[in-house]
């Protein structure tokens, strides 16, 4: 799994930003919400129908995710 790019949230809201997403060699999610809930904790949305996440998944792409947040020029707040 890698992230294709990350575009961080407006600071609105509790969306941290958006992400695409190579989640096997060929398959791409675009679009994919990185979501701070009020405790603290992250969570990935698909952007509409279709996308479901397993709970491994989802974690490894926060992980990931957070770290492309990182090198894309402005820090986790």
């Amino acid at each position: 799994m890698k992230i294709l790019s990350f575009r961080h949230g407006r600071g609105e809201g509790r969306r941290f930003g958006n992400f695409d997403a190579e989640v096997a060699p060929g398959i791409i999610i675009n679009q994919l919400a990185l979501i701070r809930r009020p405790d603290g904790q992250f969570r990935v949305f698909g952007n509409g129908k279709g996308v479901f996440l397993k709970r491994h998944a989802e974690q490894e792409l926060i992980e990931l995710a957070l770290a492309a947040s990182q090198t894309c020029g402005r820090h986790a707040e």
